[in-house]
């Protein structure tokens, strides 16, 4: 996936996803590599198919990444207007628990959860600024992933929606 080479990700991940799935190192770890594969390559349904919000024993932030996952399956759906209420939503939850509890995952997933927000509310926006709004996201993104201040940027969901926004400018 980092060297780009989405199909033969694709290929591996599904020839090899039952024992992914049933892996006891990956756990639920590995739905959300699943679910995140598909994003890639760009297939919404299957993507879907691996969301699981009922899950939290591995922590606060796959919860919140997965329901990244769910807005981004929205959004390759042309459901701008779900994508962005997800967004919204998931960024209220997070803020709440930086206010209940500043751990340092939920401190790193924060800003991963405001470049989502603020990529939907472009796209939702249908302004005639748009591709200005998303010029300077992309630059806002890139210029955090060459300070290498932040753990953030480095998402393989930041990547993801990176990617999309190449794809709309």
């Amino acid at each position: 996936m980092r060297q780009g080479d989405f199909k033969t990700a694709e290929q591996l991940a599904t020839s090899n996803a039952e024992l992914m799935l049933n892996s006891k190192v990956l756990a639920s770890r590995a739905p959300f590599l699943l679910a995140v594969l598909n994003l890639y390559a760009r297939n919404a349904t299957a993507a879907e198919q691996y969301v699981n919000l009922d899950s939290k024993k591995d922590g606060s932030e796959f919860y919140y990444f997965m329901r990244l996952v769910l807005s981004a399956v929205y959004y390759l759906e042309g459901k701008f207007d779900l994508a962005l209420r997800e967004s919204i939503n998931l960024d209220q939850a997070v803020n709440y628990e930086l206010n209940r509890d500043k751990n340092l995952q939920t401190q790193i997933s924060k800003p991963i959860v405001s470049t989502f927000r603020k990529f939907y509310t472009i796209l939702q926006s249908r302004s005639n600024n748009t591709k200005k709004d998303l010029n300077k996201l992309q630059e806002e993104i890139s210029s955090l992933l060459q300070s290498k201040t932040d753990q953030s940027p480095n998402s393989m969901l930041v990547d993801w929606l990176l990617k999309e926004i190449n794809s709309l400018s």
